[in-house]
């Protein structure tokens, strides 16, 4: 094999093993834990486990635990990294507050939670679903012409 087919085959290599990355970067993180709200009341909120709680677009609720919590052998699913969160699906900000205030009088909580709204576009499905596939389609492209030069020798 002459060393310039080797170059080629060197930098389809590398390009390949850099979408496999890009992919893997995509779906990488902290998958969050789904739990519902009596969940929510029950094992966060009553053990004053919660940081802050984050109501995205309106339609669901990250839960950011405190770092102390974040050390407890139950809590070792969610990895302790300050991204490390529970999700409340399907609640709206409202739905949530009313959530909170009945559970501190319940539970005689006194602290103030912190409570954030944000409207976020998903820029990783921006990603997923616009920008990896041309990615993908140009190491599909580069992938035959390797094998086309490959072959012709």
């Amino acid at each position: 094999m002459k060393t310039s087919h080797k170059i080629i085959v060197a930098i389809g290599a590398v390009l390949f093993f850099c979408i496999i990355g890009v992919v893997i970067a995509v779906n990488a993180g902290n998958e969050p834990r789904h739990i519902t709200l009596n969940e929510f009341d029950f094992k966060l909120l009553k053990p004053h486990y919660v940081k802050k709680i984050v109501e995205v677009n309106n339609e669901y609720a990250e839960v950011y635990l405190k770092d102390s919590a974040l050390r407890l052998p139950q809590f070792r699913e969610l990895g302790n990294s300050p991204d490390s969160k529970y999700v409340i699906k399907n609640t709206d900000e409202q739905t949530l507050i009313n959530n909170i205030n009945s559970a501190k009088k319940k539970f005689n909580i006194n602290e103030d939670i912190l409570m954030e709204a944000e409207n976020r576009g998903e820029a990783k499905s921006f990603i997923a679903f616009f920008i990896l596939p041309f990615i993908l389609i140009g190491a599909f492209i580069t992938g035959i012409v390797l094998l086309i030069v490959w072959l012709s020798k």
